[in-house]
């Protein structure tokens, strides 16, 4: 019972909620605001566990990694992204583990794979085997997979020698397999990321305009195109321009320490 309630508090019911803690309708303003609490002490909760793992993915604990977790890790992300930005885009500790949920599924994990279908290559996205999928000669592009699973039930895992081996496991279509509601999972976090403008001189992307991009500014300065030390990011004048000097610099300093 408990795993049924853990996989539709973290997938459909747990997305509804979401919408409902930041909707502009005329709703219950004390459930919304209960809602909104409880998912910012479930970012909280989550980002106390995001070095359970080399990889900092928003996870419940260290292995919470099964069957369709590719979603759930999704959906953990949105949380963050969301929590990040009801406050006022301050913290970017959320952010980056939203950030790093979509690291993972894209194939910054153990063995290497990215969870989105592409062509039927490992190369441009995961190749798929699975029992739910009716055409294997046509498969979707850029459809969300299940991602690793750590509890294996097929017995095979204890005949692995080298613990780290046992992630590969890759290739059963239990967790290969597509399913719609991750699919919608990625498709909200995608589309919070689409949406979180990033400033011109945000030049590492963690949402901040400081030191770090002040650095790689001063390293591209006074560049063009063909030159060791040119920076095609840094090049922020509108029009662009192929040089980096006080065109650029006039926007980089009017976002100087914007978030």
């Amino acid at each position: 019972m408990y795993g049924i309630l853990d996989y539709l508090t973290s997938h459909w019911i747990n997305m509804a909620y979401m919408d409902y803690a930041e909707t502009t309708r005329d709703v219950n303003a004390t459930y919304k605001a209960h809602l909104r609490q409880k998912y910012i002490d479930q970012a909280n909760y989550i980002r106390t566990n995001v070095n359970g793992c080399p990889y900092n993915i928003p996870m419940a604990y260290s292995g919470h990694l099964y069957w369709g977790s590719s979603g759930l890790l999704a959906t953990n992300g949105l949380v963050m992204h969301r929590v990040y930005e009801w406050g006022g885009k301050t913290d970017i500790t959320y952010r980056k583990a939203a950030l790093d949920a979509l690291d993972w599924i894209g194939g910054r994990n153990p063995v290497g794979r990215n969870f989105l279908t592409g062509y039927g290559d490992a190369a441009h996205g995961t190749d798929l085997y699975s029992f739910y999928w009716f055409d294997l000669n046509h498969i979707v592009p850029g459809f969300l997979c299940g991602s690793i699973d750590v509890y294996d039930d097929t017995g095979l895992m204890d005949n692995i020698l080298y613990p780290w081996k046992r992630f590969l496991n890759a290739y059963i279509a239990g967790v290969l397999e597509p399913a719609i509601y991750w699919q919608a999972e990625m498709s909200y976090l995608l589309a919070h990321f689409a949406t979180d403008i990033k400033l011109p001189g945000d030049f590492d992307i963690n949402a901040k305009v400081d030191l770090v991009d002040l650095k790689a500014f001063s390293n591209a300065w006074l560049s063009s195109p063909g030159q060791t030390n040119w920076n095609l990011a840094c090049d922020i004048s509108s029009p662009k321009d192929n040089v980096i000097d006080f065109r650029d610099f006039a926007v980089f300093a009017a976002d100087w320490l914007e978030y």
